[in-house]
């Protein structure tokens, strides 16, 4: 599974990013999810050509 919030990849945002998905990760590991990745994908351009089918959580600007 991919976890990744591209469009806020910013250097000075990764420690932002990593303990929200840290946050979310636990609770949904609480709620009985398995499979989660300890820490979102940081090489995702910002805007990339198509959201993958393995992913699980990414923001789209619409």
């Amino acid at each position: 599974m991919r976890v990744s919030l591209p469009m806020y990849n910013l250097p000075e945002m990764r420690a932002e990013n990593a303990a929200f998905w840290q946050a979310l990760r636990e609770e949904l590991a609480r709620r009985g999810v398995t499979g989660l990745p300890d820490t979102p994908d940081f090489t995702r351009p910002p805007v990339p050509g198509a959201i993958e089918p393995d992913t699980l959580f990414t923001q789209v600007c619409g």
